[in-house]
């Protein structure tokens, strides 16, 4: 009869990006539902030209953000795990990140709000939803990486 240490599979070690990704994930994610709540409750001030952005935001937008944010963590709390379905997750993730951005470009979504507000805050609205999607293609990429590599199961 095998002895029950070798029964036992050894310890998956998780790579620093799988880290780094669960910790980005979960900081933002809990710090970005903490603004919301503290907004929606009137705890938080904002100056009148950022209420004039935020303030007139559908329930169905709130809606729609509530949902990106649990998929974020459900991809984050895969990825931590290393488990299979992280890859999928995360495409889910970005589509929907993908989605949200070109729904906030069209009028009165707060991309298209912050474009009509002159160059500067153009150029950097811009800069900032490309930065943001090119980091999310990252994640995905190295995801799909560390599943191609038989890191997931």
């Amino acid at each position: 009869m095998a002895e029950r240490s070798e029964l036992v599979a050894p310890p998956r070690i998780r790579p620093t990006g799988v880290w780094l990704i669960f910790l980005f994930y979960v900081l933002t994610s809990a710090s970005g539902l903490v603004f919301q709540g503290l907004l929606l409750l009137g705890a938080y001030p904002i100056p009148p030209e950022q209420q004039a952005i935020v303030g007139n935001i559908s329930v169905g937008s709130r809606l729609f953000g509530l949902l990106a944010v649990v998929v974020n963590l459900a991809a984050a709390t895969s990825l931590w795990l290393l488990r299979k379905s992280a890859p999928y997750l995360f495409l889910l993730s970005v589509t929907l990140g993908l989605a949200s951005t070109a729904w906030q470009f069209l009028p009165g979504g707060i991309y298209a709000k912050m474009l009509a507000m002159g160059l500067l805050i153009s150029v950097v609205t811009m800069f900032s939803v490309v930065v943001g999607l090119s980091i999310s293609v990252a994640i995905v990429w190295y995801v799909w990486r560390l599943q191609r590599q038989g890191v997931l199961r």
